[in-house]
């Protein structure tokens, strides 16, 4: 998979630029499930 391949052949550098990147979408992502499990005033 070209997941794990960019894993281990990127720098650590772009390792954490990624994993910051996916827990704030993964973040948000979660924050809008939330929103509209509760109401759907906000959309």
């Amino acid at each position: 998979m070209f997941f794990w391949v960019f894993l281990k052949t990127s720098g650590n550098f772009y390792k954490a630029i990624f994993w910051v990147f996916f827990w704030w979408v993964f973040g948000v992502w979660l924050c809008n499930n939330k929103a509209s499990l509760k109401t759907t005033k906000y959309r």
